[in-house]
């Protein structure tokens, strides 16, 4: 008897793909893959140009939280499946820099879900920075997601290589963490991010002041 294969996320059966789908052996269904709305945008936020790839609301935002908070790791591959190979094309000669997470978080869920979910495009992969204090962010204001370059330091052992470097993170509530990550860099050559998600709030102030800029 063929296995069935079923949708890594609802569970329902894989026999409703697109053509495309099948050829990159999707994990999800159809229904499931048009729900996250997966495209690829950018915004420039100072000196640092970062690409996301979706909105952390209703079905992407669900199912980051089953994969981060419920310590479900077997979902690691639906988020990035439809643009990986497009981040090994473009990226493969680079770094990924990944952004940190706190001590307890890993001891928790038991897995740095940020690598989890990159690793999977072939590119190489450091995780040299930490959190000075278990933090946490999901509680926090904007203001102080703000100071969160006062927690943030550069491994010591680690040492950062002569090459493009890219910082990843899954997702992007007021881009204060980027940020203070390219700070502690600012010697290497680092002026791009890449991330799952970013905070609707995040790009309504962006779209609010590229407007205030344009002329018409």
């Amino acid at each position: 008897m063929p296995t069935i294969r079923k949708c890594l996320y609802c569970q329902k059966s894989l026999h409703k793909q697109s053509l495309m789908q099948y050829m990159m052996n999707d994990a999800l269904c159809l229904s499931c893959r048009r729900s996250l709305k997966i495209k690829r945008k950018t915004l420039q936020m100072k000196s640092l140009k970062i690409t996301y790839f979706g909105l952390y609301e209703h079905d992407l935002a669900e199912a980051l939280l089953q994969y981060k908070e419920c310590m479900d790791e077997a979902l690691k591959e639906m988020f990035l499946s439809e643009v990986k190979d497009w981040i090994r094309f473009h990226y493969h000669n680079c770094v990924f820099l990944c952004a940190p997470s706190s001590s307890k978080a890993l001891e928790r869920r038991g897995f740095q879900h940020v690598i989890s979910m990159f690793e999977q495009c072939g590119v190489p992969i450091l995780d040299c920075f930490e959190k000075k204090t278990d933090t946490d962010q999901k509680q926090a204001s904007f203001q102080k997601r703000s100071e969160i370059s006062d927690v943030l330091v550069l491994k010591q052992e680690v040492d950062i290589p002569d090459k493009r470097l890219i910082l990843i993170d899954d997702i992007v509530t007021t881009g204060s963490t980027l940020l203070a990550l390219q700070n502690l860099i600012k010697d290497k050559e680092c002026t791009e991010a890449l991330c799952l998600c970013i905070h609707p709030k995040l790009l309504a102030e962006y779209d609010k002041k590229r407007r205030r800029f344009c002329i018409y």
